[in-house]
């Protein structure tokens, strides 16, 4: 059939009837080959092996509302191939085999019609100049399109149609579409191989694609692009119902797959419910591209605000210059949920290989990889895991390279994200980036990322609250290396080895991060900021092994404002931070230093610790070396119970504060090694200070201390116990040790102490044992000062020297021991070298003193002063200061062991503010003055081993002793005066006691040597004199005691007197008043008194006296040997016996006188001789013995008469007067 015009044209047929054209040739000129137009809804029109060839359209189906049915049809030459139209949903149109050629249009484009499409050819022989197959939709009425086993380009060639190969276009009306694409599809075009566009009106077009279809675009761009409109969060324009089978052809031009505002739902009853599985769409397997020589242009798989839910059983893209896999759902805010994957390749060139934001996933890839993109690597924004074990993402193998900005990024993500083997390289940003979320994100064993670029190789933050596990490599030689900031996750772990070497690459945890981090094995070298850094974060827990070296100005290890668990750092840190800080912790938690630990700086710190935290540093090489900074601070630190072990700590140049400062540092032990400061500025800047109730244990091997601003060692406060092994302080502007409050032992064990400004060794109050082996210098300051102590030992046992300093205080002690066991050598000049005030309830001891003062007193002691023992010497070389200066004193002063000098003043003057025990050893005062010691208004027991006045003698008495009670002792040395040598005068009636005894003293006195009176009834004055050797110096008595009133007792024993020059007895006593008194003279020797008696004893008024003179020996007497004289109502009781008379000048040998009629005196004689077998001796007029009772008073004796009286004494003579009583027993002292 052939014409110029509509060579076949079907109209209005009759409704029951059926039109059919078979094997039929059509050709037209000029107009359309064939015409099917009807508006009878039961009519059929068949046409069957029909070729056309047309001008304009080949079969051009119109208005029609029967069923048409087109088999086998061959057009070739046309403008459209195939037009179909039909305005309603009454028509059909079928084709069944239909092969289109050289069309200068469409090859079927059809509009509002109900189409079944089936074996489609298109361009196989002629190339089709527009779509192959084009659907359009405008009205409101609802139609179908299916379309099954459509080929396009067989032989791959995408030139057979210059168009699309199925265009889906509902651009208005209100009726839905619903197209369906199955069976085996072959579609290679030009322009896009599927694409659809809508109106805005939701759920409008239905698509679903299943069997298999090969896609293939010649142009850029998406191959399979299905385009919606967006409603709403919940609505799209467009549908999909299925998509399977589905491989889009990789040929370097083509894209891959778009879905653009797309619901997702395979039950259409109920569309756009948020993913059940009922409704998932299930893709099964979906090929974009083929290899890496055969990808896809642009993104390979898209989906733009996808509702919905779909599942893809195996993915595979390769695609370049686009994202592998795309998902976008923010700017409609959509819920999308895709999952699937199997062990399918997504492989990306110059592009990120996943972009996944926002949506729920459970994918599983074998093979992801992205090189040169200039995004992300990898991206997944807002992705919530939906598998097994919360499952987002697994891929086996990870390949980043290149990529400009972060190589992984998970960002406020959920679920489990485990990315295998990674290998990310080459990129210019952020190698992972984990910003927010809770996603618990890992990589595998053999993971590799390099990062070169100025970024973090890993970033955590965001409030990140899942966890990272990275088991692989990490190479980072630029950029910030590992970043946490706020990362609040439960784990962070490294496992592999990370190598942290260039930039500013370490390891940064701040800003509120709260979580435990684990780095097996992570050396991080040199960063121009700090290696490793923790600021205001919650660590609860750290494992850090491997190795940090900062040679850079910048901390090697800092942690500042956080709190936090166990760090656990067994990395070896080796830092010369010069300026910088090498060490700063300012956190709470707890800090294990298991590694070797060398740190080295300038004008930097050591190491810095404060803010509660707990120390513990264990490793085998341990050091901190500092030029001007300080080495070590910590403040409010606890040692934990591993202990802190420092090796050396040290400082070479001036550090300008202390160099060591622990202030309120508790718990375990604190090892600090060997300390050497060379020098420290600034007036409290300490070589060493332990402060503010420090009460762990601290132990140093040793401290090599010089030229400090402050104290070479400042301990202050309760604290724990001590030990510096040995020390060697030297030129401290401060003191050299300072010691204050110490609860605790402190023991320093060797080493000296040497030239302080301030004293050499201070301690102030506390109550722990203080003990100092090293020798103790200081020629300028004080060398010791000690006070306000409550108890404890303290305890000097080497050598202590002071040359020219103000020496040793010791003063407001109220408890405790201090003692000096070793030598101390005091000559401090013009200042006193031993200070000793208000030690109430403490003990001083002082074993081998040796002082030298000029005008400085020796030993200066003040106040009350429990316990004092001094040996060795003192000597003052300038008149006018004393050897011990004794101010308002009291308590017990032991200076027995002193030998001492002095001159130009009283050894001491003792007043109404003195009391307490004195025990003095021997002791010289040269040129003293009036007197060489005086006692007055006072109370206290004086004891001298030796008294030695030399020199110009005193003018007064030597020693003058005036209303005292108590006891003045001397057992040795010479007392010289030009007056009495000891005077002892108790006149004021105040104090009632008073004991002297001298023993092995020597006397050259103008005067009595010793000379003892009481004035007032009812006070008491004892005296003993014993072992006295004098050679012929006396000028006076030998001893003179007078009893005005009072009571008391004399013992005057073992004296040998070579001469006196006394009217009276050289030993002359008596007494008066109303008291009692006993009178021993035993064993002494008076070898001359050439003006009268040897001894001389009276009583008056009512005294009573109890007297034994036994085995003394008196050589030669002017008067009697021995007289005695009961005067007043007075009572006498003499036992003599034994004793030698050997030579009286005038009178008898011994004579007794009652001398008033009142008296009464008993005398029992026995055994007195002159030394050699013969009676006691006498003199001119006498006998050896003479009672005289001539006043009538009451003379008893012990013998029966006057005759045995002198058989009991050698056959002596007895004179006598009176009345004699006999057999009396006389009372003994």
């Amino acid at each position: 059939l052939s014409a110029s015009g509509t060579a076949v044209s079907f109209g209005a047929t009759a409704a029951t009837g059926v039109v059919s054209l078979t094997n039929a040739a059509v050709t037209s000129s000029g107009g359309t080959g064939v015409t099917i137009s009807s508006s009878v809804a039961a009519a059929t029109t068949n046409l069957s092996g029909v070729a056309i060839s047309a001008f304009t359209t080949g079969l051009l189906v119109q208005n029609n509302d029967n069923a048409v049915s087109l088999t086998n049809i061959d057009i070739n030459q046309a403008v459209f191939g195939v037009f179909g139209s039909d305005d309603n949903a009454t028509g059909s149109l079928t084709i069944t085999g239909l092969t289109v050629d050289n069309t200068t249009d469409d090859a079927v484009q059809l509009q509002n019609i109900i189409a079944s499409l089936t074996n489609v050819t298109v361009g196989a022989d002629v190339a089709v100049t527009g779509d192959a197959i084009q659907y359009n939709h405008t009205t409101n009425a609802a139609h179908t399109l299916s379309i099954a086993g459509l080929t396009i380009g067989s032989d791959g060639d995408t030139n057979d149609v210059g168009g699309r190969g199925i265009f889906i276009n509902q651009s208005a009306g209100s009726g839905t579409v619903t197209v369906s694409l199955s069976g085996a599809n072959e579609i290679h075009t030009t322009g896009r191989a599927i694409e659809t566009v809508t109106a805005a009106t939701a759920n409008i077009l239905r698509l679903g694609v299943s069997g298999t279809t090969t896609a293939e675009s010649g142009s850029a761009g998406a191959t399979v692009a299905v385009n919606g409109d967006s409603i709403s969060a919940t609505q799209n324009s467009t549908v999909v119902t299925g998509f399977s089978g589905v491989t889009v052809i990789g040929n370097g031009t083509g894209g891959g797959v778009l879905f653009d505002n797309v619901t997702f739902d395979a039950d259409t009853t109920v569309i756009g419910t948020t993913a059940a599985s009922s409704d998932q769409v299930a893709f099964g397997a979906l090929q974009i591209g083929q290899s890496t020589s055969a990808r896809v242009l642009g993104n390979g798989l898209t989906f733009n605000n996808a509702i919905g839910d779909v599942d893809i059983s195996t993915l595979n893209i390769f695609n370049t210059g686009g994202t592998g896999l795309s998902v976008d759902t923010k700017g409609a805010g959509t819920d999308f949920q895709l999952t699937g994957g199997g062990s399918g390749t997504i492989d990306t060139t110059t592009g990120a290989a996943l972009f996944l934001d926002p949506l729920a996933t459970d994918l599983t890839f074998g093979t992801v990889s992205s090189t040169g993109s200039g995004t992300t690597g990898v991206t997944f924004d807002v992705v919530t895991g939906v598998g097994a074990g919360s499952n987002a993402v697994t891929i086996a193998t990870l390949n980043i390279s290149g990529a400009t900005d972060a190589g992984v990024l998970v960002s406020n993500s959920s679920g489990s994200f485990s990315l295998g083997t990674a290998t990310i390289t080459g990129g210019s940003s952020t190698g992972i980036n984990i910003a927010g979320g809770s996603a618990a994100v890992s990589f595998g064993a053999g993971s590799s990322l390099s990062q070169t670029a100025n970024a973090a190789a890993v970033s955590v933050s965001g409030g990140h609250t899942g966890s990272l596990a990275y088991s692989g490599a990490i190479n980072a030689t630029n950029g910030t290396g590992l970043q946490f900031d706020n990362a609040d996750g439960s784990s962070y772990s490294f496992n592999g080895t990370v190598t942290l070497n260039g930039g500013d690459a370490g390891v940064d945890i701040v800003n509120g991060s709260s979580a435990g981090f684990t780095f097996t094995n992570t050396n991080i070298t040199s960063p121009t900021g700090a290696a490793f850094n923790i600021d205001s974060s919650n660590i609860t827990a750290l494992t850090f092994g491997g190795s940090i070296t900062q040679n850079n100005a910048a901390a090697a290890f800092a942690s500042n404002g956080g709190t936090g668990g166990i760090h656990a750092i067994s990395a070896a840190i080796s830092a010369s931070t010069s300026t910088a800080n090498a060490i700063t912790i300012a956190s709470t938690g707890t800090y294990n230093f298991s590694g070797d630990l060398g740190l080295a700086t300038t004008s930097g710190a050591g190491f810095l610790a404060s803010g509660g935290g707990t120390m513990s540093i264990t490793g085998t090489n341990t050091s901190i070396n500092t030029t001007s900074g300080q080495i070590l601070g910590w403040n409010g630190v606890i040692v934990g119970a591993g202990g802190v072990a420092f090796d050396t700590l040290a400082a070479s140049g001036t550090v300008v504060a202390d160099a060591i400062s622990l202030i309120n540092v508790d718990g375990a032990t604190f090892n600090g090694g060997a300390v050497t400061v060379n020098s420290t500025s600034g007036g409290t800047s300490d070589g060493i200070e332990i402060s503010g109730g420090s009460s762990a244990t601290f132990n140093f091997a040793g401290a090599t201390i010089n030229n400090t601003g402050g104290d070479g060692i400042r301990l202050d406060g309760a604290n724990g116990v001590v030990t510096i092994a040995t020390v060697n302080i030297d030129n401290a502007a401060g003191d050299g040790i300072d010691i204050a409050g110490n609860t605790n032992a402190i023991n320093i064990n060797g080493g000296t102490i040497d030239t302080s400004t301030g004293a050499a060794v201070r301690i102030n109050a506390g109550s722990g044992n203080v003990t100092t082996v090293a020798s103790i210098t200081n020629a300028t300051g004080a060398l010791i000062d000690i006070a306000g102590r409550t108890g404890g030992t303290v305890t000097f046992s080497n050598t202590v020297a002071g040359t020219g300093g103000t020496g040793i205080s010791i003063t407001g002690n109220t408890g405790g021991a201090i003692q000096f066991n070793g030598a101390t050598t005091l000559n401090t000049g013009a200042n006193d070298a031993i200070t000793l005030n208000g030690n109430n309830g403490a003990s001083i001891t002082f074993a081998n003193v040796n002082i030298d003062t000029t005008t400085g007193n020796g030993i200066d002691a003040t106040g009350i002063n429990t316990d004092i023992n001094v040996s060795g010497t003192v000597d003052v070389a300038t008149a006018g200061s004393r050897a011990f200066e004794f101010t308002a004193t009291s308590g017990d002063y032991d200076y027995s062991g002193v030998t001492s000098t002095q001159s130009g003043i009283s050894a001491q003057a003792f007043g109404a503010t003195h009391g307490g025990t004195y025990r003095l050893g021997s002791h010289t005062v040269t040129s003293p003055g009036v007197n060489a010691l005086t006692m007055a208004s006072t109370t206290l027991d004086l004891t001298y081993a030796s008294f030695t006045v030399a020199g110009t003698n005193p003018t007064g008495a030597a020693i003058l002793i005036d209303d005292t009670s108590g006891s003045l002792t001397i057992n040795g040395g010479t007392i010289r005066s030009d007056d009495r040598g000891i005077d002892l005068q108790n006149d004021g009636g105040v104090l009632n006691a008073f004991v002297l005894t001298t023993a092995n003293v020597q006397f050259d006195v103008g005067n009595d040597a010793v000379f003892a009176e009481t004035t007032t009834a009812g006070s008491t004055l004892n005296v003993n004199v014993s072992g006295v050797t004098v050679a012929s110096n006396i000028g006076a008595q030998f001893v003179e005691i007078e009893w005005d009133d009072g009571s008391g007792m004399a013992v005057i024993a073992n004296n040998t007197v070579d001469s006196g020059d006394s009217t009276f007895g050289l030993i002359e006593i008596d007494q008066g008043g109303t008291g009692t008194t006993s009178v021993t003279l035993d064993n002494n020797i008076i070898a001359s008194n050439p003006t009268g008696e040897g001894i001389d004893i009276r009583t008056f008024d009512g005294a009573q006296m109890r007297v034994l003179i036994s085995n003394n020996t008196v050589t030669s007497s002017a008067t009697e040997a021995i007289r005695l004289e009961a005067e007043g109502t007075s009572n006498l009781q003499a036992t003599v016996t034994n004793n030698i008379v050997g030579a009286v000048t005038t009178g008898s040998g011994i004579y007794l006188q009652v001398s008033t009629a009142t008296a009464t005196a008993c005398l029992n004689a026995t055994g007195n001789s002159d030394g050699v077998g013969g009676p006691p001796a006498f003199g001119l007029g006498g006998d050896s013995f003479n009672l005289d009772n001539t006043a009538g008073g009451l003379l008893l004796i012990s013998q029966a008469d006057v005759a045995a009286l002198g058989a009991a004494n050698n056959t002596a003579g007895v004179a006598s007067t009176g009345t004699i009583t006999g057999n009396v027993v006389c009372t003994l002292p």
